[in-house]
């Protein structure tokens, strides 16, 4: 039995995975079926891990320990239920209201540390030390320069002129060397997790005769949009 299901559950990862790469022929049934299948299921998932690691991790702990105020965040939490009515519409505000100011004090003070201390720090640490002690200090030398220039770039008080455009320049190739990074990095991760599907279709018994099946499916499709195509152009 468990192989069975094993198999049905290939044949149906399968047939979604193909059912979303047919949009590299163009947008049909199929894909906006799997879509819509896909956004459903990650929606639920997340709002049962959301509810679970509440429960578990936040409400349970607290209310075990007698701290009995934390169950006013269920009504709070109950009041978004009210975004579906137009009369009492306006109590849906108050738990946004209180999320925004939590999530907003909460992002900027993490934000403040990891995104502008940490990184001064690390820019410190990582160039004193590396040009100091390790046998590379070439790496050093670039991450400081690197992370200079690119401030200056932003500096708009003076205009950039002689030695001052230099360094501007200097910090606009810094930047533009920094985003490629990261936009290669971006498609690699996006590469590697197409590679991944494709290996899962090839190598997962029996996803190659879905593939086969599929592409059979493909072959009829686009032999009948020619036809009609062509009956098109001869009315």
């Amino acid at each position: 039995m468990s192989v069975e299901i094993s198999t049905l559950v290939t044949v149906l990862a399968a047939g979604i995975t193909l059912m979303l790469l047919s949009y590299l022929y163009r947008e049909n049934l199929f894909f906006r079926i799997a879509e819509h299948a896909y956004i459903g299921a990650a929606a639920a998932y997340t709002t049962l891990i959301n509810i679970d690691s509440m429960w578990i991790n936040y409400l349970y702990p607290r209310v075990a320990r007698g701290e009995w105020w934390f169950w006013l965040t269920v009504p709070i939490g109950l009041l978004y239920l009210f975004f579906f009515t137009r009369k009492y519409f306006y109590f849906y505000r108050y738990p946004t209201a209180i999320v925004l100011g939590v999530s907003i004090g909460t992002i900027v003070a993490r934000y403040i540390k990891t995104q502008f201390l940490e990184q001064i720090r690390y820019t410190i640490s990582e160039s004193t030390t590396t040009v100091v002690i390790l046998p590379k200090p070439i790496d050093g030398i670039l991450l400081a320069i690197g992370v200079v220039t690119a401030l200056f770039y932003f500096y708009f008080t003076i205009e950039f002129k002689g030695p001052l455009n230099t360094i501007a320049k200097i910090g606009r190739y810094t930047l533009v060397a920094g985003f490629g990074g990261s936009f290669a990095l971006t498609i690699m991760s996006r590469v590697t997790l197409f590679i991944g599907r494709l290996r899962f279709l090839y190598f997962t018994h029996p996803a190659p005769y879905v593939c086969v099946l599929a592409g059979i499916v493909l072959i009829i499709g686009i032999i009948m949009d020619y036809m009609k195509k062509g009956k098109t152009g001869q009315t």
